[in-house]
């Protein structure tokens, strides 16, 4: 299990479709199988990190530095992050449009120092 998983689901994961922890690492050992509804899902599934190509240290590092200042421009946004405009724009879109559960989620990772 990588260090976001341990870190996010404290060593258990749990199925975001239906909730249950009957869950083993798949083959890849990148996502799980759960036993209850036959789904695969991986650690960011159901968070905004779900579906983008950016690892979890640009997401980390871009919602710390939002949260720092959140009228930061998209171009130095680019910047640090090394990603172009586009994305930064997405980026900064989407964690400024979440809930707060969301953000709050991806700090406590930052915080408990879950990320590679």
């Amino acid at each position: 299990m990588s260090s976001f998983a341990e870190a996010f689901w404290k060593g258990h994961p749990r199925c975001p479709y239906c909730g249950s922890q009957r869950a083993t690492a798949h083959k890849d050992g990148k996502r799980f199988q759960c036993y209850s509804c036959f789904t695969a899902f991986s650690a960011t599934t159901g968070t905004i990190a779900h579906r983008t190509h950016l690892s979890l240290p640009i997401w980390s590092l871009a919602a710390s530095e939002l949260d720092k200042n959140p009228k930061l421009s998209i171009r130095k946004l680019a910047n640090l992050l090394k990603v172009s405009n586009k994305t930064a724009a997405r980026i900064k879109m989407k964690l400024s449009s979440q809930e707060v559960e969301y953000r709050m989620q991806i700090n406590a990772i930052i915080i408990n120092g879950g990320l590679p």
